[in-house]
């Protein structure tokens, strides 16, 4: 199976909730303020924030 699961590839499942900022750099009394801005499962956009294209993929996070 690690050639479809496993890490965030081309041509590879993924099921990942984007958030809006890094919960491993939040004091441990904010994570509860952290926004999601989107879900994918099996590498497609299942929901997203208005703001956040529903391209069926991941937006870059280039210059972020």
């Amino acid at each position: 199976m690690d050639d479809r699961i496993g890490s965030l590839v081309p041509g590879k499942y993924a099921d990942f909730t984007m958030l809006d900022r890094d919960p491993r750099t939040q004091p441990l009394e904010r994570l509860r303020d952290l926004e999601i801005l989107g879900t994918w499962v099996e590498g497609e956009s299942v929901w997203n924030r208005i703001d956040i294209p529903a391209t069926g993929a991941a937006p870059s996070l280039s210059g972020a």
